[in-house]
């Protein structure tokens, strides 16, 4: 039996939702990090546009979530038309995926673990597998070495240039760095030409995002040596595609988290 007391103070149905509490956002890390980048943007002062447009912008997308989030419809990713800047990341991000290629098949998982300062510049550390762990330069990503178990397995001087900050269609840059082998003692010089070659919508097992495609050819010999998608939503590729002397690798994303 139930009994009418009078009227409550929530005026929807979504207030009224929330003093029940409202569920997480499971699966929905790429659209809540543009959220919080949003209101990052929306606090700035801007020019002859009022931060009540940007507020406007941020409850919308909030809406769209929460719409998502009782149907399950399945959002794309979408960046601004504009240059993509560096992303920033954090401990505890994650991608998870699978590659096909000469060797066969595999899963690969990659984990922001720590920030470390190596020769005086600050990395990103990624453990890939039980004990490799990936540097990255935390200013543009650029790759400087590979470590197993502790040992260095294989190092860029200068660092491999794999992204040139801001991405826009049409940027081109040269990758020159020598790579050192400490374990065989070797060393081999490497240089490479890339390009932004165009935005394209990829989808994955991960999900559909908007993308910007780079492709990269050896320089003396003109021959391509990778082709990557990167999406900003996801701050990593989603897709890569590398040429070996005894055929192709594809990598594909199939899962990721966002911190």
């Amino acid at each position: 039996m139930f009994e009418l007391m009078g009227a409550g103070a929530a005026r929807t149905r979504l207030e009224a939702a929330a003093r029940r509490g409202l569920t997480r956002f499971v699966g929905r890390n790429a659209e809540l990090e543009q959220l919080r980048d949003a209101l990052d943007r929306a606090s700035l002062p801007k020019p002859r546009v009022s931060l009540a447009c940007y507020l406007f912008r941020l409850v919308g997308a909030l809406l769209v979530l929460v719409v998502c989030a009782s149907t399950g419809c399945t959002l794309v990713s979408s960046p601004s038309q504009g240059p993509i800047l560096a992303p920033t990341w954090r401990p505890g991000d994650q991608w998870v995926y699978r590659s096909e290629g000469p060797q066969g098949k595999s899963l690969s998982m990659w984990s922001v673990v720590r920030l470390e300062t190596v020769d005086g510049t600050e990395c990103y550390v990624v453990k890939s597998g039980e004990t490799g762990e990936v540097y990255f330069r935390r200013a543009d990503l650029a790759w400087t070495m590979d470590k197993v178990s502790g040992t260095i397995e294989s190092r860029a001087t200068p660092p491999d240039l794999r992204y040139v900050w801001p991405l826009e269609v049409g940027k081109r840059w040269d990758v020159t760095y020598t790579l050192n082998r400490p374990l065989d003692r070797t060393t081999a010089k490497r240089q490479r030409e890339c390009e932004v070659l165009a935005r394209e919508a990829v989808s994955v097992p991960a999900g559909t995002f908007e993308t910007v495609k780079i492709g990269c050819r050896d320089k003396r010999s003109g021959a391509a040596t990778y082709e990557a998608w990167y999406a900003p939503a996801v701050k990593q590729v989603v897709r890569w595609h590398g040429h070996w002397a005894d055929g192709l690798e594809k990598r594909e994303l199939i899962r990721f988290m966002l911190n």
